[in-house]
């Protein structure tokens, strides 16, 4: 989670975010289906995925601006699981015809106030 943290300070700072609040979401997939994420201001990072059963994790993340695709192999690497940021309209797709898919992302919220941009 350390790194995971560390990551959102970096990305905030290109961005010229200097204040924001860090919020986490489970959000839970039945098997088969789809849940969407509205577009909002909020920049979302992976954290954790999991499935509620012995099905192998099997599923995907896309938004406006990247995509990943949950495996077992990218969910072991910490690097790839949390290299994405998500940003506008989310959804995230649970491909297990029997096994709920939950998923856990960090909200970084982007505070305005008079040293919110650079």
């Amino acid at each position: 989670m350390d790194f995971l943290l560390a990551y959102i300070n970096q990305k905030m700072a290109e961005k010229g975010v200097k204040d924001y609040d860090v919020t986490v979401e489970l959000i839970t997939i039945a098997a088969s289906s789809t849940e969407t994420i509205p577009n909002d201001n909020d920049y979302r990072f992976l954290a954790n995925a999991f499935m509620s059963g012995s099905d192998p994790m099997s599923g995907s993340i896309i938004s406006d601006n990247a995509a990943l695709n949950l495996t077992p192999l990218v969910l072991n690497t910490g690097y790839y699981k949390h290299i994405n940021l998500y940003h506008g309209r989310v959804d995230v797709t649970n491909n297990s015809t029997t096994d709920t898919l939950y998923v856990e992302f960090l909200i970084v919220t982007p505070l305005i106030s008079d040293n919110h941009v650079k």
